[in-house]
């Protein structure tokens, strides 16, 4: 029995303007078909799907392996596994993950486990601390971690830390407006022995021109808090994929990015 782990992008694009109307049948390329039947033999793997509708009608359909997981989420992960849990050492210590590289190209270490206590050997007192080691649930016209768009073209490598280009929040030139997270599932299909959720956001287009997206990815929030204030607050690319052929999206028209978690075993 082997284990795959699959995840995948959908992309929809709702109330679109100035589409030219060819009510052609959706199809996919050749090459996004070839492109996906590669990533069938692969660990990890998934798809990004596309999708303009007008008037209640599919104007265009497109589909894309998606092999975007980089080097900062295992490093992650690698510091989730090697956590005691129930941490019991010494005030404001932590379990140290290993150096993720921030948006900025910085490196800097993430929490894991955290735990703050204060005092003195006459009187204690406690600064209750908590946090989260790798947040995505970012809040409406927050576009700093979450699901995060962009217009750049450069190839996806394992090192990336950051989109090529990143679409900003708000309603300016070139700017999309970050919509709020929700997440649907998990569910877990014993008939086919798979398990599965969905994470998704919104973005709308208000600039006043058609945005050119040409990329997506998820930033992860760690993030640590207590009595005394803000311990430990690092953000940090954990995906990213390429929209290839990239997408127009119309003024007032609003794109919806569903990324789609799954586990099987066959």
């Amino acid at each position: 029995m082997s284990t795959t782990v699959r995840s995948s992008v959908k992309a929809q694009v709702f109330g679109a303007q100035n589409v030219t109307e060819t009510l052609k049948p959706p199809t996919l390329s050749n090459r996004i078909q070839a492109l996906s039947e590669e990533a069938e033999d692969t660990d990890v793997l998934g798809d990004i799907e596309i999708k303009i509708e007008k008037d209640g009608k599919v104007l265009q359909y497109g589909k894309h392996p998606m092999k975007s997981l980089v080097a900062n989420y295992i490093n992650l992960l690698y510091g989730l596994i090697n956590s005691v849990g129930g941490y019991t050492g010494s005030s404001g210590t932590s379990t140290v993950a290993p150096s993720v590289v921030k948006p900025d190209g910085t490196s800097t270490n993430t929490y894991t486990e955290w735990y703050s206590t204060v005092g003195s050997a006459s009187f204690y007192y406690y600064y209750y601390g908590g946090g989260t080691p790798m947040g995505c649930f970012a809040p409406a016209n927050d576009s700093s971690y979450g699901i995060v768009v962009g217009s750049g073209t450069n190839a996806v490598v394992i090192s990336d830390y950051k989109l090529g280009s990143q679409i900003t929040n708000g309603t300016g030139s070139g700017q999309l407006v970050y919509g709020q997270h929700t997440l649907v599932g998990p569910t877990v299909d014993t008939t086919n022995n798979k398990a599965y959720f969905s994470f998704v956001r919104s973005f709308v287009n208000r600039s006043g021109s058609t945005i050119t997206v040409s990329e997506c990815g998820i930033i992860a929030r760690n993030y640590w808090k207590d009595g005394g204030g803000v311990r430990q607050d690092v953000k940090y690319l954990i995906i990213r994929d390429l929209i290839n052929p990239p997408i127009q999206v119309p003024n007032t028209a609003t794109l919806t990015i569903t990324y789609y978690f799954e586990v099987s075993l066959s």
